[in-house]
C-alpha cells in the first residue's frame, strides 16, 4: 500500500531524479555530507530533467565545498578556481569547446603565477594582479590576455559570493586594445580556380572536397556548424 509521500513524489528510472505529481516537476534528491538536497530541475519534461540532473548536482556540491572552505578559515585562489571550473562544466549554455577554453585560461595563468594558487585569496591585492598582467601581457596575444583577465575576475567573484573577500582586486585591470586582421581574400576568379584544383586532384573524394569548400565560402559557416547540415 503506498503512502502519501509516495503519491505526492514519484520515483523515476534514474536515481537521484524524482518527480513531484501534483505539478509534474522534476526534482534532484541526492545527498550530500550526510545532508538530503531537495532541488527543483525546473521541468516537467522527463528527458530535461535527466540531462540536468548531474549538472545540478555538481553545481550544489561546487558551492558546498566553496562554503567549506571558507568555514575553515581560508579561502586559497586553487579552491576557487575549481569551484568556477565546477560551475562552469555544470553550465548548460556553454558549448564543450568553450568550457575547454575557459579551462585553458586557467591553466595559462597558473603557469604565468604558480604562487597565486596557495594564496589566501583575502591576501591578494590590486598591485599583485598588476604586477601580473604586466608580465602576462608580453608573452600573449591581447584576445588570450583579455580573456584571462576575465578568468581571473570570475574566480575572485566566486571568492566573493562565499563571504572570503569584499571586492574583487581584478577589477581594475585593463584590457589590451585587439586589432583586427587585415584579411587578404582571393578574387573570384582565383577562388573559382582553386576549387577547381582540389575537383580535378584525382583523389576519390576530391569532387566532394570541392564541394565543400564552395559550401563554406558561399555559406560562411565554419566546419564544426556545416557538420550539421
Amino acid at each position: 500500500m503506498s503512502t502519501p509521500d509516495e503519491k505526492i513524489w514519484q520515483t523515476t528510472a534514474v536515481q537521484n531524479l524524482v518527480r513531484y505529481a501534483p505539478s509534474g516537476t522534476y526534482f534532484a534528491r541526492f545527498r550530500v555530507a550526510g545532508k538530503l538536497v531537495w532541488k527543483s530541475l525546473k521541468t516537467t519534461a522527463f528527458s530535461v530533467a535527466k540531462q540536468r540532473l548531474p549538472d545540478t548536482m555538481r553545481d550544489y556540491r561546487a558551492k558546498l565545498e566553496s562554503g567549506t572552505a571558507f568555514a575553515k578559515g581560508k579561502m586559497t585562489f586553487a579552491a576557487a578556481a575549481e569551484v568556477y571550473l565546477q560551475r562552469i562544466q555544470a553550465s548548460v549554455s556553454l558549448k564543450p569547446r568553450s568550457k575547454d577554453y575557459r579551462e585553458m585560461m586557467i591553466d595559462f595563468i597558473r603557469r604565468s603565477w604558480p604562487s597565486l594558487f596557495e594564496t589566501d585569496v583575502r591576501k591578494l591585492s590590486q598591485r599583485d594582479c598588476e604586477n601580473w598582467l604586466t608580465r602576462y601581457q608580453q608573452h600573449y596575444s591581447p584576445t588570450v590576455v583579455n580573456n584571462s583577465i576575465g578568468t581571473l575576475r570570475a574566480v575572485f567573484d566566486e571568492a566573493i559570493s562565499t563571504g572570503a573577500r569584499f571586492n574583487n582586486p581584478a577589477a581594475g585591470l585593463s584590457r589590451m586594445k585587439v586589432r583586427q586582421k587585415q584579411l587578404e581574400l582571393p578574387s573570384r576568379d582565383e577562388f573559382l580556380r582553386f576549387v577547381d584544383e582540389i575537383r580535378t586532384a584525382g583523389a576519390r573524394q576530391s569532387k566532394d572536397c570541392a564541394n565543400l569548400v564552395r559550401f563554406l565560402a558561399y555559406s560562411g559557416l565554419r566546419i564544426g556548424e556545416a557538420k550539421y547540415v
